[in-house]
């Protein structure tokens, strides 16, 4: 157990590549997330309300990430210096 402790405690890398990579996968993903939720909701959203409810959830999860993604570039910024 506590050399399986050792190997999962090890950093593969610095604290700033790790928060630039968080970055720029937050950004990625928003894209992505929205054209698949929307793909979705185009297949199967019957009424009117549905698809405007899907739309404004799926918009609000984009936006998140994307706020993820500013939030984790400004810290890693405020830790390079």
């Amino acid at each position: 157990m506590n050399s399986a402790a050792k190997v999962f405690s090890r950093r593969i890398c610095g604290e700033t590549t790790a928060l630039y990579a968080a970055m720029v996968l937050c950004h990625a993903a928003s894209p992505a997330l929205l054209v698949v939720a929307l793909y979705g909701i185009s297949r199967h959203c019957k009424t009117p309300a549905e698809v405007l409810i899907g739309t404004l959830a799926a918009a609000a999860a984009s936006i998140g990430l994307t706020a993820c993604g500013l939030l984790l570039g400004g810290l890693a910024e405020l830790r390079r210096r």
